[in-house]
């Protein structure tokens, strides 16, 4: 089964708690059953900068997922990354 997820704060993030861990414990559990395509914003909340390392505009691979970082939700903006696959949910 193929997941998309859409969440504003995702890893490397930490200040954003609940959600994050939310989506974090789903993946980390059923990760190796579920492909998860995550969408998220690429810096942590309230920071006015992308977190350091982080590819964006691009799928990156992050343990038994993939995540889109990036800073503007648009349609246009996320077009590419959602005309990559077909999710079941």
């Amino acid at each position: 089964m193929r997941v998309l997820v859409f969440i504003h704060r995702y890893l490397p993030a930490y200040k954003s708690g609940g959600p994050l861990k939310s989506i974090q414990g789903l993946v980390d559990y059923l990760g190796d059953e579920v492909e998860f395509s995550i969408i998220a914003s690429d810096r942590d909340s309230g920071d006015t900068t992308s977190f350091p390392g982080i590819e964006t505009g691009t799928w990156v691979e992050k343990g038994t997922s993939r995540v889109w970082y990036t800073q503007d939700f648009s349609y246009p903006t996320l077009q590419p990354a959602l005309q990559d696959a077909h999710w079941d949910v």
